[in-house]
């Protein structure tokens, strides 16, 4: 099928350099590929696989979006899904003229400017994500999702470097993850989530409600505060949640080489209201590598 060009328009500034850079650290091989120009990823649509292309339209404000398939309902479904992920719906100015009130967050948007949070592409995903990356580097959790990939073993096509989707509820919960080398509690924790999702599909539906959603999930086992914290912003879109005790976030916010704690940085992003996500992707992004 002969691959279908979209572009979509959003109102700049768009970090897109910090955007592929975010994504760059974090490809999953074979579920995920990032080159000097795009991103690009397989997605699941019905009972098929889709190659998503994303790369930025040259100096027009907007993004090229390539779809190797012209289902309507597939281009619909995976359009929807890159806006929700870019953030392309958002005009930032309101948000940045409120977060400039912090002199912390001041520099950091003079030194990025348009610099968006990324969003999950599926929450399931996200979720499972975040618990890879408990307590671990992002190069680990980065190798921890590649070798889930391939114990699950969810090839669906080959387009490429891109053969693999991300595991389903279902396909996790069916595979033995005893090679996965983690922690005997967390790799349960993955399959809680599975258990969960697969009874409550609710547990993945978009909120702007961040502390009820921090609240269920932290009811599942294995599921503390800076992992709820994660879910709600990066895969439910609750954009007012911040994960206070991630290290990431503890480092950009230091003043004259001391760290604040946890609870000094979220009493100080209490001023960030209702836009704290916006406030943590610009301090995760002072080491895009960090968390």
């Amino acid at each position: 099928m002969s691959p279908t060009v979209h572009r979509l328009n959003y109102t700049p500034p768009f970090a897109w350099d910090a955007a592929r850079a975010w994504f760059a650290a974090r490809a999953i091989p074979g579920v995920e590929e990032v080159t000097a120009t795009a991103y690009r990823r397989l997605l699941r649509h019905a009972d098929h696989a889709i190659v998503v292309e994303v790369r930025r339209a040259g100096d027009a404000p907007a993004l090229d979006v390539t779809l190797d398939t012209s289902d309507p309902a597939a281009v619909q479904q995976c359009l929807a899904r890159v806006v929700r992920v870019f953030d392309l719906a958002t005009d930032l100015a309101p948000i940045e003229r409120h977060l400039r009130g912090d002199p912390l967050l001041a520099r950091c948007l003079s030194a990025r400017p348009g610099l968006r949070p990324i969003f999950a592409w599926d929450p399931f995903e996200l979720a499972v994500r975040a618990v890879l990356g408990q307590q671990v580097s992002v190069t680990a959790a980065r190798g921890l999702a590649a070798r889930l990939v391939a114990l699950v073993d969810c090839r669906v096509r080959a387009a490429g470097a891109l053969t693999h989707a991300f595991p389903t509820p279902d396909e996790l919960l069916a595979a033995d993850l005893s090679t996965l080398g983690m922690p005997r509690a967390r790799r349960a924790t993955l399959q809680i989530i599975a258990a969960a999702v697969r009874e409550d599909p609710g547990l993945l539906a978009p909120t702007r409600d961040a502390d009820a959603a921090v609240t269920r999930w932290t009811r599942l086992r294995g599921i503390g505060s800076w992992t709820a914290e994660y879910i709600a912003l990066r895969g439910l879109g609750a954009v007012d949640a911040f994960p206070s005790s991630d290290l990431g976030l503890l480092r950009a916010a230091a003043e004259d080489g001391v760290r604040p704690t946890p609870a000094a940085l979220r009493a100080r992003a209490d001023g960030w209201r209702p836009w704290r996500g916006y406030a943590a992707q610009h301090l995760w992004s002072v080491d895009p590598v960090a968390t």
